[in-house]
């Protein structure tokens, strides 16, 4: 109906990565863009992936509250944000500091 001009997803919501694909490709379908919201050291991988990501939204907030619980957020580099290729997986690992938030 043309009410849409960019799907925005965020993969922490959606289900998951390939959750996230399968909306990318139905956006894809329909010929509409696909923006990644938030969580952008965990988007980055996925979005790479897919031809029709229009812009991968990013949050200095969100990467500071990732560093507090996370190792491995990337930051970005003349405006863009790359995958570590040398890195498996998304790159992300729950670091130590995210222990005082453990419940026992």
């Amino acid at each position: 109906m043309g009410a849409v001009d960019v799907v925005q997803a965020d993969v922490s919501r959606c289900a998951g990565i390939t959750e996230w694909r399968r909306v990318a490709g139905l956006a894809a379908a329909h010929g509409l863009d696909i923006s990644g919201h938030c969580a952008q050291s965990l988007h980055v991988h996925v979005a790479c992936a897919a031809p029709n990501l229009v812009h991968l939204e990013y949050f200095a907030d969100h990467a500071r509250a990732d560093r507090l619980l996370f190792d491995g957020v990337l930051d970005p580099v003349g405006g863009r944000l790359a995958p570590d290729p040398d890195v498996p997986g998304h790159g992300l690992v729950l670091s130590d500091r995210a222990q005082r938030w453990r419940i026992a």
